[in-house]
This record gives structure tokens, C-alpha cells and sequence, in this order.
């Protein structure tokens, strides 16, 4: 429970004419913000897989409360601004947390890839048509039973999957904004298809 300092303050009054004067203390109360504090467990992160949702181990504590949060990306570009980002490409991650009295802290997270995932970029194995109004097919696609589009700054904006057994060949994206999209894949024996898609 935070401590509340006193503060005297001395009020002198004159008396009468005669240049007497009568002395009053009065005391007040003065509130005082606990110690601002953001602390992350693990700033340095192997990325798994399926992405990683960073901020659940932030602990934020003291200050005026009602927290505001910040998501930045490595070039300085607004993420997000819940407690939490679900990130699924490697990279530089900073979250800015702020109070009611405009006090600041700010963790970064280095995320780097899985050492058991292969980047696989092959003509044979590829997202066409490039640029697309709409769906986009995967050529050499056999066994895929996921593919994500993820946009330029790092957010998972569509996923699309299929029971075992079958295979994923066609994605769409025609409800996606006209932009620059990262569509992810994983082949069953691990390696993984990463292309750049232009959606018009």
C-alpha cells in the first residue's frame, strides 16, 4: 500500500493592530505513485512455428495505472496497442507501456527463427498468379494443410487449413486490402514456402 507523506503548511495570521501574529498548521495528505516498473521474463525468443503471442509475461506494476500499450516493429512502425501481439515472422519487437501521468517504459524482444524450420523458395514450388485481384494457387503444393498470409508488419491476417489426408492448392484473398502479403506454408517433411504476394 503506498505511503502518503505529510505536508505542513504554516499559515500566519495577523492579530489586531498590534502586529501580533497567530500561527496555524494544517495538515494534508499528499498521494504518492508506487515505482513505475515494466519487466519481461525472456527478451530473447526462438520463435515457434505456428508464430508466438509476445507481451502474456510482461509484468507491469506501480505508476497511476490504466496502462496504454505500444506495439512498435524494427523500423518504428505501430504493431498494435493491446497487452499483447501475436507475431509470426523473426524480428525486433518493442512494447511501450505508459501511465494515467505519462510515465514510460519500454521492453524489446528479439525474436529470431526456429533452427527446425528450412526456408524453401523454389519456381517449382510456388503462389501464382503474382500480382493477384483475388485467389492465389500453389504450384508443387502436395500435402500442404496450412497457409497463412500475414501482412507487412508482421500481423496474421488470414489462415486457411484442411483435414489430414488432403491438400491445400488454392488460397484466397480477394477480403484482404489491396497490399503486400507474406503467405506462408509447411511442407510435411518441415520445410517451409515464404513468398511475397501483391494483392491489387
Amino acid at each position: 500500500m503506498p505511503k502518503f507523506p505529510l505536508l505542513l503548511i504554516l499559515l500566519f495570521l495577523p492579530i489586531g493592530t498590534g502586529g501580533l501574529l497567530a500561527q496555524t498548521i494544517v495538515r494534508m495528505q499528499i498521494q504518492q505513485n508506487p515505482p513505475f516498473s515494466v519487466v519481461a521474463p525472456t527478451l530473447t525468443i526462438t520463435m515457434p512455428d505456428e508464430g508466438i503471442e509476445l507481451g502474456a509475461d510482461v509484468v507491469v506494476t506501480g505508476g497511476s495505472g490504466n496502462y496504454s500499450y505500444l506495439w512498435l516493429d524494427a523500423a518504428g512502425r505501430t504493431l498494435g496497442t493491446e497487452p499483447m501481439l501475436l507475431v509470426t515472422l523473426p524480428g525486433t519487437y518493442t512494447l511501450r507501456v505508459s501511465d494515467e501521468c505519462q510515465c514510460e517504459h519500454q521492453v524489446v524482444f528479439d525474436i529470431t527463427s526456429s533452427a527446425l524450420s528450412t526456408i524453401y523458395d523454389s519456381e517449382a514450388f510456388r503462389f501464382y498468379p503474382n500480382p493477384t485481384h483475388g485467389e492465389v494457387w500453389l504450384r508443387g503444393g502436395s500435402g500442404i494443410r496450412q497457409i497463412a498470409a500475414i501482412d507487412m508488419h508482421g500481423r496474421l491476417r488470414k489462415v486457411a487449413t484442411c483435414g489430414e489426408g488432403q491438400s491445400l492448392t488454392r488460397f484466397d484473398l480477394s477480403t484482404l486490402p489491396a497490399g503486400s502479403y507474406l503467405l506462408q506454408c509447411r511442407r510435411p517433411d518441415g520445410e517451409m514456402l515464404v513468398q511475397t504476394i501483391e494483392k491489387l
